[in-house]
């Protein structure tokens, strides 16, 4: 399949939005690392030319039909990807390979804070790691400065005992799981408990009876 990539299409409605316009494209580079890699692509040069043919061909329909199109958005409601620091923007890239598209469990979203005896107690988080609370190694171990990071920009919640299990506990928060599985979420003032597009999907991970990693729950990044 010479210069052709499965899955690859860019919408007018996509094109009419700053935020869902680079997500499509993330989408794009997504798919022609996977084809590349299963050996589906013949001709790279080729498959990159026209990519950006289809994404020109969209992005002059949008602006023939829609005389307020823009290539800037008009405000900036919308957090993707690349609006996130590098290290913790890795954590939601392997976060997406481990839940994304795949079968997953609440646990799976859980992680637990590893704080390793130092000789320096004035500092006693340096050297701590937070362990994913199913698996012993993937995905993580993740720094705290990291996990503190995506708290603060409301990606994960922190409690400081789930379900009972004596640890402090972080996890994907309902914005997070958002971002993970679209490619984008509201940003913080743009945020309203239970509005996500994803949120019927989260909801279902959690027991009736088990602590939730909610507004109510979460505590203030440290």
């Amino acid at each position: 399949m010479v210069g052709m990539i499965r899955g690859i299409a860019f919408s007018q409605t996509e094109m009419n939005d700053k935020d869902r316009r680079k997500a499509a494209f993330q989408e794009a580079g997504r798919l022609f690392a996977r084809d590349d890699r299963e050996g589906w692509l013949e001709d790279q040069q080729m498959t990159i030319c026209r990519m950006l043919e289809k994404a020109f061909e969209a992005g002059l329909l949008a602006a023939r039909n829609n005389p307020e199109f823009t290539l800037h958005s008009k405000s900036s409601m919308r957090l993707t990807d690349s609006d996130i620091p590098a290290l913790a923007r890795k954590v939601i890239e392997v976060l997406r390979l481990v839940i994304a598209g795949r079968p997953h469990t609440l646990e799976d979203l859980l992680f637990h804070f590893h704080e390793p005896a130092t000789a320096d107690s004035s500092s006693p988080r340096v050297g701590g790691r937070w362990l994913s609370l199913k698996h012993k190694t993937f995905p993580g171990p993740f720094s705290d400065r990291v996990v503190r990071t995506l708290i603060e920009l409301g990606l994960f919640s922190e409690v400081d005992d789930f379900a009972d299990t004596g640890k402090e506990c972080a996890g994907v928060s309902e914005w997070g799981y958002e971002l993970i599985h679209t490619g984008f979420t509201n940003r913080q003032d743009q945020r309203s408990a239970g509005a996500s597009l994803t949120y019927v999907e989260y909801e279902a991970l959690w027991p009736v009876k088990t602590d939730r990693l909610s507004p109510s729950r979460a505590k203030t990044a440290r």
